[in-house]
């Protein structure tokens, strides 16, 4: 059934049920109204007692004259005619007349209710004037009613409006749309979306919807150094039109460029893959970049500005399809170019913050493997925010692993630094987290950091390191429902992938597989009881073989995800006999395992 036959459908229920109200009107109120009318008349005219002469013309009192009278003394009616004398007293009627008010009254109540149903049952705005309905409509997308707004819909879906009644809303729309912040609007979108449907738009208006309320944000650090990196956060923002089911479109060209004082210090251009579907255009970019360009040379030390342009070729392609067209922005931000070695953030030590920053760097770490090295610092609650370079010393050999950025009071946590090199160390190696302009070079705005070396001596390398675990079994019957492997799928470079899922396990788990497989990359799981988690592994193996089992082992690096208060399970699971895909398939089974108890393990 169309729109327009359940318009015309639900106009003809309208209009029965207000002929039914009427009929009720007239046959009910309308009746109870006359009769009472009546009745009072009757009432009020009353019966006549006694043998009192009256004329009955003129209602004259006859009294004592009528035998010697002809015609009556005040309007000259002949008396000696039949019936030209009445006799008697009127007497109102009581009862009567009490019956009568009654009758009038409810009759006069039911034409009241029965005429303000009706007046409500009855759809006014269907027969408001077109040009009258827009200009209410488009006041209404602040209220929480909009009858106008739905009876323009109406009348758009059912085709009850001409070619030059739609075009007529378009600059109505195309105003809201410029001046409010409409956008979530539902009844927006839906008449946006039925009048690009309808051909209402031309190119030159579509093109107005889409530019307008569109532009770009630039955010980076304020004062730079020459040669250092710096870093700067983009955003696009561009307001919903109804994207998805209703209104989509293309990308068909992109292209984003940041100037330095008028010139081209970064630019970049691409072409979307055909069918791409730019529905979400709230396009966030962030980039870190070195302040090293030939042309620096010629700007010196001191104001300079960042401008950054935005560029889209765009096409319409749903409702309708429309020509291509390009929409631009352009934002700036004012910076401050110096020296490569100068100091821009506040670096200083108070002497009542000097123990309390010892004591907040709790626990260190030297992990050294075959092809990286990774130093492990854990602090909680600093009282002021550490930018540092991150030093290992070990006899006359300085190597420095990275940087360090640590806000102010930040929750007790691990913060890893690793750098991809093999280096031969000593047993023990000191630590020295120096001061450093370079770890906060890329942060956003200026800072206070603390201005200090700290140290820590004798730090044992690959010293053994067992972190606490929660180690309750009597929640393994629930580990072993809630924790699952699933969708294991075999790919063409025979590999192995499968999903390890955490379904609001009883308690914290952080989990790392092993077995005769071996992982791609650094992987493993993190989820809290009130958590649902899935997460993908990549694994090797030998194409040989028809199952493999896996193990989730503890993770001894738990640490590192925060949330030092909360333990996760020491528990093993162990999962046996699982398939392995001889082609390249899915398998989308899940299997559960079972919970390894150590031996001596109590229940807490």
């Amino acid at each position: 059934m169309t729109i327009k036959m359940l318009y015309n459908a639900h106009l003809m229920q309208q209009t029965l049920s207000i002929q039914a109200y009427w009929i009720h009107f007239l046959g009910l109120g309308l009746l109870g109204l006359l009769s009472g009318m009546v009745l009072i008349y009757l009432a009020r005219r009353g019966k006549r007692t006694g043998d009192h002469p009256f004329c009955a013309q003129c209602h004259y009192d006859l009294a004592g004259i009528i035998d010697s009278a002809d015609t009556c003394p005040e309007c000259g009616n002949t008396l000696a005619v039949k019936r030209a004398i009445t006799r008697g007293h009127r007497k109102t009627r009581v009862g009567l007349m009490v019956i009568g008010l009654s009758l009038f009254l409810a009759g006069s109540s039911w034409m009241a209710i029965t005429s303000y149903h009706a007046y409500h049952k009855v759809n006014w705005y269907h027969y408001k004037p077109t040009s009258w309905l827009v200009t209410d409509a488009m006041s209404e997308y602040k209220g929480k009613s909009q009858p106008n707004l739905d009876e323009l819909l109406i009348r758009l879906n059912a085709n009850q409006l001409t070619d030059e009644q739609c075009k007529a809303i378009v600059p109505e729309i195309l105003k809201l749309h410029a001046s409010t912040v409409i956008w979530n609007d539902v009844q927006f979108k839906r008449l946006l979306g039925d009048l690009l449907a309808s051909r209402a738009f031309t190119q030159i208006q579509i093109e107005q919807l889409f530019r307008q309320n569109y532009s770009a944000t630039l955010l980076m650090r304020p004062v730079i150094r020459r040669e250092r990196g710096f870093r700067y956060d983009s955003q696009e923002m561009f307001p919903e039109l109804g994207w998805g089911a209703s209104i989509q479109f293309v990308t068909t060209q992109m292209g984003r460029s940041l100037l330095l004082n008028g010139h081209v210090y970064s630019k970049s251009e691409y072409e979307p893959s055909a069918g791409y579907k730019a529905s979400d255009i709230h396009s966030s970019v962030g980039s870190t970049q070195n302040l090293r360009k030939p042309f620096l040379k010629e700007i010196a030390n001191g104001p300079a500005r960042f401008e950054k342009t935005v560029q889209r070729t765009v096409q319409l392609v749903k409702p309708i399809k429309s020509e291509p067209f390009v929409i631009q922005c352009t934002v700036g931000q004012d910076v401050k170019i110096v020296g490569k070695d100068e100091w821009v953030d506040t670096f200083e030590v108070k002497e009542d913050q000097i123990k309390p920053m010892n004591d907040a760097w709790v626990a260190s770490r030297v992990i050294a493997k075959q092809r990286d090295t990774q130093v492990w610092v854990r602090f909680d609650s600093p009282p002021v925010a550490l930018a540092m370079g991150v030093w290992l010393i070990d006899g006359e050999k300085h190597e420095k692993m990275g940087n360090l950025l640590v806000d102010g009071l930040a929750a007790d946590q691990w913060y890893r630094i690793k750098r991809y090199a093999t280096m031969k160390l000593s047993d023990q190696v000191r630590i020295e987290l120096r001061p450093d302009q370079t770890a906060s070079d890329t942060q956003m705005m200026l800072g206070a950091y603390w201005g200090q070396t700290l140290f820590r001596e004798s730090v044992p390398v690959n010293g053994p390191y067992v972190p606490s675990f929660d180690m309750d079994t009597s929640i393994a019957s629930q580990l072993e429902k809630t924790v699952t492997i699933n969708r294991l799928m075999r790919d063409s470079d025979n590999t192995l992938s499968f999903f390890i899922s955490a379904r609001k396990p009883p308690k914290r788990v952080a989990y790392y597989p092993v077995g005769p497989i071996q992982l791609q990359s650094e992987m493993d799981m993190n989820a809290h009881p009130a958590d649902s988690l899935s997460v993908q592994f990549i694994v090797e193996f030998d194409p040989g073989m028809k199952t493999i089992y896996v193990r989730l082992e503890p993770n001894p690096q738990w640490e590192r995800f925060g949330k030092l208060d909360v333990l996760p399970t020491g528990l093993t699971m162990l999962f046996e006999n699982i398939p392995v895909p001889q082609t390249e398939e899915l398998m989308d089974k899940t299997w559960h395992g079972k919970v390894i108890i150590p031996e001596n393990a109590t229940q807490d």
